[in-house]
């Protein structure tokens, strides 16, 4: 999973106790090793007398890829699952010191309607803090606007959010309406007015033992059931499917030294994100990744003794984008936490200079703050591929694409999936990871069968069956192009003259 760039001293991290050793089999139970400084515990479980025959293999050990374990493992299936890190949690990252929580790195709130994540908190007997951080908004000034009298109507998903308001608004409004969300990238969503937020975020929850407890429950929950094997420093170089079988080939970290490994399975979850999917060439799912795409956010701590401890949250016409209050009563505070373009102005200003990065970091903050507040530490931490967003699309919605790219490819791909943030409908929170985790459970139990029913006016594309009837309407290569091939495998043509980011709309046009 994503590792955040952060300048952490020693005394700032938590020590946390990683899975070292895999599982060994063993007639009457499990032994695990768990490694902690200076002293190696050994320990049985009992065996899991549920155990069936098919086994899943699952890579990513996010916060995803461990309750899909859970999930599988309590239904009686075997799993085996693959973390490249040596520690598991993906986006999930705590910073701790003598055993408090002093932020998150990550991930760092639940809001009130996710109640999946709730649920999982209060399983693993964690505490959910209630938060309230009041909203306002500095620097911004009043653009004088007439409505305009003409509609212009678009379906969901077929534009931006960003796009759509272009119809109405004029451009200075729309810049600064984004900029007030305090997120450059929220508007980069797809236009859906079905699409309710449901709540402000004003209000919402921390977890007062830290996101890194939740991993760590999980873990070692997992770790008991002797239907399930964790392996972490494991990772994926090449996926090869042939007759039904994935040949799963792994680099096997040990400490400055990569063995190979290699792993068989006929059911194979993929629960990473989307730059860790496009690494893998050798499955032809091109057209499934080129219907998201991943954004940064870049989460600026500071600590400062004496700036107030509930001043809330301020959304700045600047770069800063917001300034967030201490969650947990301590001196660290989010002193910006930028998204998008912004996230990458802060990023690349830091490679550049770290001096010049400090200084016009806080040159704005105390554009908006009192020069009285001291600033006695800075940390960053970034996230290149933190967020996903979906990307525009012909005559779909996005529970169509969700659940189109948690199944990629059934006629090519038996038995593959994809679960995560990266193809949920609700992308940017770990509600929406859960979220197709559950989808995926109700696949795995029902098992839907393909339509073999074919439309009347239709193309292959590697060996998916496309339906142009609609599409070739609108096709900017002509229709003629498309009427000229229908009932052809164009998989070689289409790919003469496509980049494969045009490919995204063969998703909601596939028969399926």
């Amino acid at each position: 999973m994503m590792v955040a760039f952060t300048s952490l001293e020693n005394t700032h991290q938590r020590p946390v106790m990683d899975l070292l050793m895999v599982r060994l089999s063993q007639e009457r139970g499990c032994l695990i090793k768990l490694k902690t400084e200076p002293e190696i515990f050994e320990k049985k479980f009992p065996s899991n007398k549920r155990k069936m025959s098919i086994e899943f293999s699952i890579v990513g050990g996010g916060i995803a890829g461990l309750v899909a374990a859970k999930k599988l493992a309590e239904k009686g299936y075997s799993v085996h699952l693959y973390e490249k890190e040596g520690k598991f949690g993906g986006r999930l990252q705590t910073v701790y010191e003598d055993g408090e929580v002093l932020y998150e790195a990550g991930a760092w709130r639940i809001l009130k309607n996710h109640k999946r994540f709730q649920e999982l908190v209060k399983e693993l007997d964690l505490t959910l803090i209630d938060i309230d951080k009041k909203i306002q908004w500095k620097g911004f000034k009043a653009i004088p606007f007439t409505a305009s009298k003409t509609s212009f109507p678009v379906p969901p998903v077929s534009l931006t959010k960003f796009q759509e308001k272009c119809l109405h608004q004029p451009i200075p409004l729309v810049d600064q309406g984004q900029q007030k969300t305090g997120y450059d990238l929220r508007w980069e969503s797809v236009y859906d007015p079905a699409y309710k937020r449901g709540e402000s975020d004003e209000t919402f929850f921390v977890i007062k033992e830290g996101m890194d407890e939740v991993i760590n429950g999980l873990v070692r929950q997992l770790s008991t059931m002797s239907n399930v094997t964790l392996y972490p420093n494991h990772c994926i170089q090449d996926i090869r499917y042939t007759n039904g079988s994935y040949k799963i080939n792994f680099t096997i970290r040990k400490e400055n030294v990569y063995e190979r490994h290699v792993r068989s399975t006929s059911y194979l979850v993929l629960a990473i994100p989307l730059c860790d999917l496009k690494k893998i060439k050798s499955l032809s799912i091109e057209p499934n990744l080129a219907t998201v795409i991943s954004r940064p956010l870049f989460h600026i701590m500071a600590k400062s003794k004496n700036i107030g401890k509930s001043f809330g949250k301020i959304i700045v016409n600047s770069p800063l984008s917001q300034t967030i209050s201490t969650c947990y009563n301590n001196d660290w505070f989010q002193i910006s936490y930028s998204a998008g373009r912004f996230a990458m102005l802060f990023h690349n200003l830091y490679l550049t200079s770290k001096s010049t990065w400090r200084r016009y970091l806080e040159s704005e903050f105390y554009s908006y703050f009192s020069k009285s507040i001291r600033i006695d530490k800075i940390v960053p931490h970034f996230w290149r591929d933190a967020v996903h967003r979906w990307l525009p699309n012909y005559k779909t919605k996005v529970t169509t694409l969700s659940e189109r790219n948690i199944v990629p490819h059934p006629r090519k791909y038996k038995n593959l999936y994809l679960i995560g943030e990266c193809f949920s409908t609700m992308h940017a929170w770990t509600e929406g990871a859960l979220k197709t985790v559950d989808v995926f459970m109700e696949i795995v139990q029902k098992q839907p069968a393909l339509t073999k029913t074919k439309p009347k006016e239709y193309v292959i594309y590697d060996g998916r069956i496309i339906n142009v009837s609609s599409f070739k309407h609108v096709h900017p290569g002509s229709r003629g192009a498309i009427e000229d091939h229908l009932f052809e495998d164009i998989t070689d043509l289409w790919n003469q003259y496509h980049s494969m980011s045009a490919s995204k709309y063969m998703i909601p046009l596939e028969e399926r």
